[in-house]
């Protein structure tokens, strides 16, 4: 065997590893910054006000879980998604003709009925 095979046979198998990592990227997200709230007047700093059934992690529901999952959503373990979101204006909230459940500021809501990111939020009339 010559002399430069091991050599050679290790750099091999380091760009095989390099292009195997390259095919399948990790799943890993940047975190994202809450939506919230940006002043006292009911208004989302980002995101809009939504009208959502119930607000909660996938780590503590299993309705989220599969929510996320039929969709296709990746979010982080303790990320809050609402679920049964639907837009709200504040005066609506605010006077409860609209919004029987939880109003929160979401901060992506591009999955039709849930929302991803979102806060609850308390609006004063």
């Amino acid at each position: 065997m010559p002399r430069h095979a091991p050599a050679a046979l290790a750099l091999l198998l380091l760009c095989a590893l390099a292009a195997l990592a390259l095919a399948h990227p990790a799943k890993f997200e940047y975190p994202r910054a809450p939506a919230r709230r940006q002043d006292g007047d009911g208004q989302c700093s980002s995101g809009t006000i939504q009208c959502c059934d119930s607000v909660a992690t996938p780590g503590n529901s299993s309705v989220v879980r599969r929510a996320v999952r039929e969709l296709g959503v990746r979010v982080r373990y303790n990320e809050p998604v609402g679920v049964g979101c639907s837009s709200a204006d504040p005066v609506s909230v605010g006077g409860g003709t609209n919004c029987a459940s939880t109003p929160v500021c979401c901060e992506d809501n591009s999955f039709g009925l849930i929302g991803i990111g979102c806060t609850p939020i308390s609006i004063g009339l």
